[in-house]
């Protein structure tokens, strides 16, 4: 990825479950980002109903 990917969404099955957040120099066609698990299901929801 290049600049500018970062916060892109990865979906897997039809859900959100991370997005793109960083990458090392020395690796090419690797990016990294946080798993989305039940924590942040239960943030999304709190957010989403208040």
């Amino acid at each position: 990825m290049t600049g500018g990917s970062s916060g892109g969404g990865w979906i897997t099955g039809g859900v959100l479950n991370s997005v793109n957040s960083f990458g090392y120099q020395g690796e090419r066609d690797v990016m990294y980002g946080p798993y989305f698990g039940s924590v942040e299901q239960q943030v999304y929801t709190a957010a989403s109903t208040s």
